[in-house]
């Protein structure tokens, strides 16, 4: 296999003549043509341009042919110009002359922004896997495509079919084959469909156009041809549009608990069909609900207040927002709570099926239907049953969920028989009922009777302080689920995670947080773990405040030589970390995020004193 050929000239190179390991570092593509993709610099120089042969080639017309380089010389990278036409800028300043830069500092060449890290948030990009924040682009918008033209898609997440505590203990086995198991999955997958890299050694894979069957058929190629050595196989795990999900975020999230479901329980089938969790069974709930915010807490304190009556509930909120959980809350705090819960998502299914789910069939009242079959509503007598994207139930079965409503009573399909049942109905929708209403989409009166008590979540980005109590609560549950220790977040990766707008809510922040945790080597996670499209819209936000607010910031910075007041700032912040840390250079390199060798530099710069 050619593998080693195609590696960059710029991967890591060894020194033979010295016995301690080099410190690495890296280039970060943000925007412009190579966004997305991690450079991996060593001691030497890398020239970047427009000219093919550049070790980081840009096609960008922005970019002079030999345009600037990066030198990496004992542990410290140096950046400068080569004379390019439209220059090369450091922290939004043109660059002069050749400077050192530090952890997090941003180099602006045209469409370009590349961010130096000390941290490598992508292991597999030499292997010339598309990064994560690509593929959650792609899938946005075949997702579109198929939504607009009615078509299929699938997502497939791929892992070695080993238990997460003994990945380490496999780790250089799993390193020496994963080349070929990238190599062997592009060999059976179509040029049009899309492998990316999603965390240490497991891939994600985009199937447009393709079925759930088609997608099984693929993944049992894949499990036949792909394997670490002779022993350790794959692990997948698949959900496919419509049936599983409609959004990026409800697929991704499909996929990965189909593909924790394959390697747990060690499933002798490739693939973990969600068809048995198109409904679910919860008999108590030990959910700890993180309420923070005086939106939240108003919402709760009519929970509470609803929960103890029967009276119906329709939850309104934007997709991911936690709607089950608020339906899993009100009924654990009724009287109905020793009795089941059973959760149904209306989209997941057809009209026969979906009818046949929530009310029972007779044997032989359809084809297939070789025995008789109790539903929903009668397994969940005397509890709770939530309707979940109630705005997508067909209006046949509209018409017999109002008769339950008014009657409490149904009909199995195939009889004529009715059945008394004792159920409280709690709906969800991310619709304007009263639209779809208007537009004959949704019943007027089943509308009014589902109002009876109207709930509405609000969005993530309106409740912002339970930000850092979710990423919390969900970096430990994602350490315990793959046998990792605990990991903290770094102040800049939490400051990213806050200022980010969250369009898919609870569930995008917990997807985030889960994948920040399996790529995050080390004790604690760096904001460049985060995805691309994340970190550049908070660099959108981020500087149009600081456009809004320049010339507050002016009035506001005493007067004087722009160099010496930034000088005299940078100085007080060291002295200040120095002082908080017992002067420790190690942990006041931690407070300000900076590498431990650059705290020592500027140290030295400014004269700095520990009797000051």
């Amino acid at each position: 296999m050619e593998y080693e050929k195609t590696q960059p000239q710029f991967m890591d190179k060894i020194d033979d003549e010295k016995s301690v390991p080099l410190e690495k570092s890296y280039l970060v593509a943000m925007t412009g043509p190579q966004a997305g993709t991690v450079f991996t610099l060593s001691d030497g120089s890398m020239i970047v341009g427009r000219q093919p042969t550049a070790d980081i080639f840009l096609n960008d017309h922005q970019v002079s042919r030999n345009h600037a380089e990066f030198v990496t010389s004992m542990g410290e990278t140096q950046v400068h110009d080569l004379g390019s036409t439209n220059g090369t800028f450091l922290n939004g300043e043109k660059l002069e002359k050749k400077v050192a830069i530090s952890d997090g500092d941003e180099v602006q060449l045209g469409a370009t922004c590349f961010r130096f890290s000390i941290h490598n948030p992508i292991d597999g990009n030499r292997l010339g896997l598309s990064n994560h924040g690509y593929f959650e682009t792609r899938l946005h918008e075949e997702l579109d495509r198929a939504s607009r033209y009615k078509r299929d898609l699938s997502v497939l997440m791929i892992s070695p079919a080993i238990d997460p505590k003994e990945i380490l203990d496999k780790a250089k086995l799993l390193s020496d084959h994963y080349p070929d198991v990238v190599e062997k999955i592009r060999g059976i997958i179509r040029t049009m469909d899309l492998l990316a890299h999603y965390g240490k050694y497991e891939l994600e894979l985009l199937l447009p156009e393709t079925s759930k069957k088609d997608a099984l058929i693929l993944a049992e190629r894949i499990l036949a041809d792909a394997t670490f050595g002779k022993d350790e196989n794959l692990s997948i795990g698949m959900a496919s549009f419509p049936e599983d999900g409609r959004t990026p975020d409800i697929l991704l999230e499909r996929s990965r608990l189909a593909l924790k479901k394959a390697r747990t329980e060690k499933k002798t089938k490739p693939v973990v069909d969600l068809a048995e969790e198109r409904h679910r069974l919860i008999l108590s709930n030990e959910k700890e609900v993180i309420v923070r915010s005086e939106k939240m807490k108003e919402l709760f304190d009519v929970i509470e207040r609803i929960a103890k009556s029967t009276i119906t509930v329709l939850i309104q909120g934007e997709t991911g927002v936690g709607k089950e959980v608020v339906a899993e809350t009100i009924h654990t705090k009724s009287d109905r709570s020793k009795d089941p819960l059973v959760c149904v998502n209306c989209a997941a299914l057809t009209e026969t099926l979906l009818e046949s789910e929530l009310f029972g069939h007779e044997k032989g009242s359809f084809t297939g239907a070789d025995q008789t079959k109790i539903g929903l509503f009668e397994s969940a007598n005397g509890g709770t049953i939530f309707l979940d994207e109630i705005g997508e139930m067909p209006l046949k079965t509209q018409a017999k969920l109002l008769r339950v409503l008014q009657a409490k009573k149904i009909m199995r399909v195939g009889s004529n028989k009715e059945i008394n049942t004792d159920v409280r109905i709690i709906a969800a929708t991310n619709r304007k009922l009263e639209k779809q209403v208007e537009e004959k989409n949704f019943r007027e009166d089943l509308f009014y009777r589902l109002n009876a008590a109207t709930l509405t979540i609000p969005p993530l980005r309106e409740r912002k302080k339970e930000v850092p109590y979710l990423v919390q609560t969900f970096i430990k549950e994602c350490c315990e689920e793959n046998g990792i220790d605990n990991k903290d977040i770094s102040p800049d990766a939490l400051d990213i995670l806050m200022k980010y707008s969250w369009p898919g809510n609870i569930r995008e922040l917990r997807n985030t947080v889960e994948r920040a945790v399996v790529i995050s080597e080390g004790e604690t996670i760096y904001k460049e773990a985060l995805t691309s499209r994340l970190t550049s819209d908070v660099d959108q936000i981020t500087s149009s405040s600081s456009i809004d607010n320049l010339d507050a910031a002016v009035d506001s910075t005493m007067v004087g030589d722009m160099k010496e007041v930034i000088a005299a700032y940078e100085r007080d912040l060291i002295i200040n970390a120095l002082k908080k840390t017992q002067w420790n250079q190690t942990k006041a390199s931690e407070i300000l995020n900076v590498p431990r060798r650059t705290l020592v530099s500027k140290i030295k710069k400014y004269k700095i004193k520990e009797d000051e």
